[in-house]
């Protein structure tokens, strides 16, 4: 086995706008080699372990190259003067190829486990007397390889400062579906785990520097 390389380019572009408004902007160009694959190997019979059966060999090794390029956007407004909002955006196309054309069979790991669209948008909100109230909404495009549907989530937290040490918050998750798949491994057996909506309370203090 050998190490997988990752050779990246990226370009950058940050910009304000306007005295409430900044936006960046990012390209990127990635090149992989060395990656990790199973590779068949023509198949045969074997009479031992009886009874005779046919064995088609899968081999682990460094059988593929890969490229990916994509662009990130994000973007900081200050609607009001107790209101911000952040959207973002990012975009990824990623290739797989086996190292020689004339392989018989190459199955490509993780292959389609990416999405090729994301999008989000944040919001901070400061309601007074110390209530904070931040929403989070993620959309995450499908996932091709292992069969995952795109799907959209929304987080929510309300924080109370009760002092300037303690602060309480109540936070829900997922709160559009009741559970959804994030991600599904296809080269193993396993199940995958389903991401569930959920509500929790959290107690947050800080603790001042201690004076030697």
């Amino acid at each position: 086995m050998q190490s997988e390389r990752e050779l990246t380019y990226e370009l950058g572009y940050r910009t304000q706008l306007a005295k409430s408004l900044s936006v960046d902007v990012t390209g990127f160009f990635s090149s992989y080699t060395n990656l990790l694959g199973f590779v068949a190997r023509p198949p045969f019979f074997s009479a031992s372990p009886a009874p005779p059966h046919l064995v088609i060999p899968l081999v682990f090794e460094n059988s593929l190259h890969a490229s990916s390029d994509g662009f990130e956007a994000s973007a900081n407004w200050k609607v009001a003067s107790r209101w911000t909002l952040s959207p973002g955006f990012a975009f990824l196309q990623l290739r797989q190829r086996p190292d020689s054309p004339t392989e018989q069979v190459t199955v490509f790991a993780g292959n389609g486990s990416d999405p090729r669209h994301q999008a989000q948008i944040r919001s901070h909100l400061e309601l007074g007397r110390g209530l904070g109230w931040d929403t989070s909404a993620y959309f995450v495009g499908r996932l091709a390889g292992p069969g995952i549907a795109s799907y959209t989530r929304l987080d929510t937290q309300l924080t109370i400062k009760i002092t300037k040490q303690a602060e309480l918050s109540l936070v829900g998750q997922n709160l559009l579906r009741d559970h959804h798949p994030e991600f599904s491994e296809s080269t193993t057996p396993y199940i995958p785990s389903q991401v569930k909506r959920s509500a929790y309370a959290r107690l947050l203090w800080r603790f001042g520097a201690t004076k030697m």
